[in-house]
């Protein structure tokens, strides 16, 4: 199941965190790049969930895992802009980029172990 992967678990906790740290970015912004990146964040653990719920060819899962993978890339992009706009600190961005380092690495990890059922 996909509730027991790590990378699921870690995907769902950093959207946790950076949702709820988007409700401290100005008004303007939360409806803003706020949006964007509680869009892009929640992308990680929908399309890992997805793509093992549907049963597809390890093809089709491997292209969830890749979605999953640009948007931990888009999620880090933004949050470089937000570091920049001043709307966290830099320690703060380093937490969330680092994980999102992980995430990634680890659905690469699992894209390159899936081997198709027989």
């Amino acid at each position: 199941m996909y509730r027991s992967l790590d990378v699921y678990q870690r995907a769902k906790k950093i959207g946790m965190k950076i949702h709820q740290k988007t409700k401290e970015f100005p008004a303007e912004e939360r409806y803003e790049i706020g949006s964007q990146i509680r869009r892009a964040v929640v992308s990680i653990a929908v399309n890992i969930a997805e793509g093992y719920s549907r049963k597809v060819t390890v093809n089709e899962y491997r292209y969830f895992l890749r979605i999953a993978t640009g948007s931990t890339s888009e999620v880090r992009v933004l949050l470089e802009y937000c570091k920049e706009f001043g709307y966290m600190a830099e320690g703060e961005y380093e937490e969330y980029a680092s994980e999102l380092e992980v995430i990634s690495k680890q659905l690469y990890r699992l894209s390159e172990t899936l081997k198709p059922v027989s």
